[in-house]
C-alpha cells in the first residue's frame, strides 16, 4: 500500500500540478496541415447537472499550475453550468492499468 504519511499543503498542491502537467494536452510546437494544434493526452470528464439530471462530458483540457482551461463545443454543458456552476470533474491516468495503483483527480467546486 502507498506511504500513509500525511503530507503539507504544498506537497500536495506539487503532486497535483506534477500530475496535471503530465496528464494534459500540450500546444503542438510544430503542427501538421491536419493538426487541430494540440499534442492530446489524457481527458477531463465532467459532470454538470439541470433539473436533476446528471450529464458527463469527457473534455479535453490544458493547465497552467492549479488553474484548470477546458477544451470543447459550448453546448449543454455551458447551459448547466450557467444555471447550476456547482461541477465536478476527474483526470484520471491512462491508459488503466489494473496491475498496479493509478493516479487519479477528482475535483469539486464552482465553475
Amino acid at each position: 500500500m502507498a506511504d500513509m504519511k500525511k503530507k503539507s499543503n504544498t506537497a500536495v498542491k506539487k503532486d497535483i500540478i506534477e500530475f496535471l502537467n503530465a496528464t494534459s494536452a500540450k500546444v503542438d510546437p510544430r503542427p501538421g496541415r491536419k493538426s487541430c494544434g494540440f499534442i492530446h493526452k489524457n481527458a477531463l470528464v465532467l459532470a454538470t447537472n439541470f433539473k436533476n439530471k446528471p450529464r458527463a462530458t469527457v473534455l479535453e483540457f490544458f493547465n497552467v499550475g492549479l488553474t484548470i482551461y477546458i477544451i470543447g463545443e459550448p453546448g449543454g454543458k455551458i447551459a448547466n453550468i450557467k444555471r447550476n456552476p456547482n461541477v465536478s470533474a476527474v483526470v484520471y491516468e491512462q491508459p488503466l492499468d489494473h496491475s498496479k495503483p493509478q493516479k487519479s483527480l477528482q475535483i469539486f467546486g464552482e465553475a
